[in-house]
């Protein structure tokens, strides 16, 4: 079974993305944070408004969509020390002082 690489440099905020045949490259913009009191993380792509995103209820916290294009611009997890990986949440900057996600 192959597998797929991910490569996330958040210092550029960006994500690139390799497929399993190695032929094609996609770059996402992604800004994060991680707030370790609340054990929540929020991961928000490229085309995130929200003024107008449409946030659905998942098992692991929120997703939220475009409205037009139904496309996946923010995560949003809860219990996220439970779910994503450690090295992942430790890149994570905590969110701005008074600001949630």
């Amino acid at each position: 079974m192959a597998t797929e690489a991910i490569t996330v440099s958040l210092g550029e905020e960006e994500l690139v993305r390799v497929d399993d045949a190695g032929l094609s490259i996609k770059r996402v913009r992604i800004q994060g944070h991680y707030d370790e009191d609340a054990d929540i993380a929020w991961l928000r792509f490229e085309g995130y408004d929200s003024d107008r995103v449409v946030a659905e209820e998942v098992d692991f916290g929120l997703r939220e969509l475009d409205p037009d294009e139904r496309r996946v611009v923010g995560l949003e997890y809860w219990r996220a020390s439970e779910i994503l990986p450690a090295e992942l949440l430790e890149m994570l900057p905590a969110p701005p002082l008074g600001v949630a996600g």
